[in-house]
This record gives C-alpha cells, sequence and structure tokens, in this order.
C-alpha cells in the first residue's frame, strides 16, 4: 500500500533542481519551513536533507519527499535535536531567515 501511496505523490509533485544554487530563494526557505514543520508538528527529523528530497506541490508548496530515514525528536531528545540542527545547517548557507540564528 505505501508504494501506491508514493507513487500517486510523485506524480502530482514537480520535480525541483538537483542543486540549491538554482532553487528560487522563496522555495529553499519553503523547504526550511517544511523541515521545521516535520520536527515541531509532527515530531520527527527528516534526516536526509538533499533537493532531490524535496517536491513542489501546485507550483508554490514544498513537501519533503523520502521519508525512510526519518527520526522521532523530542524537546529532550539532545542527539535527535542535533541531527536537526546539521540538517538545517545544510541549508543554512542558501537560506536566509533572520529566525535561523536560533537554531545554530
Amino acid at each position: 500500500m505505501s508504494g501506491m501511496v508514493t507513487g500517486f505523490a510523485m506524480q502530482r509533485l514537480e520535480p525541483l533542481p538537483d542543486e540549491w544554487s538554482q532553487w528560487e530563494e522563496g522555495l529553499r526557505l519553503k523547504a526550511y519551513e517544511c523541515l521545521l514543520t516535520l520536527a515541531t508538528s509532527a515530531g520527527i527529523i527528516h534526516n536526509d536533507v538533499r533537493p532531490c528530497n524535496f517536491g513542489l506541490l501546485n507550483g508554490d508548496k514544498v513537501l519533503a519527499i523520502d521519508l525512510e530515514d526519518v527520526k522521532e525528536c523530542s524537546q529532550g531528545d539532545r542527539r535527535t535535536l542535533n541531527s536537526f540542527k546539521a540538517s538545517i545547517r545544510y541549508l543554512l548557507p542558501i537560506v536566509r531567515s533572520p529566525g535561523l540564528g536560533a537554531m545554530g
């Protein structure tokens, strides 16, 4: 069943460029917000932050895909939170947002 769901989702998503530098800044910020939402709302860390692991829905929503390596996260779980910070640092050079300083 999960393969069917994945196939259906992939048919709906537009691919994004393979290099972060080719993404519009607004889309990079949406990727960051997507990762933050996964961590704060769903309590999971994506753990494989690469351009190929995001897709574009309806031309304006960036969604994370390839969730095979996600890890559960809680506020007290330092190791997983550090993993999240490392993932976000991967986006830091390309996302310019004042709120990111708190993640370091």
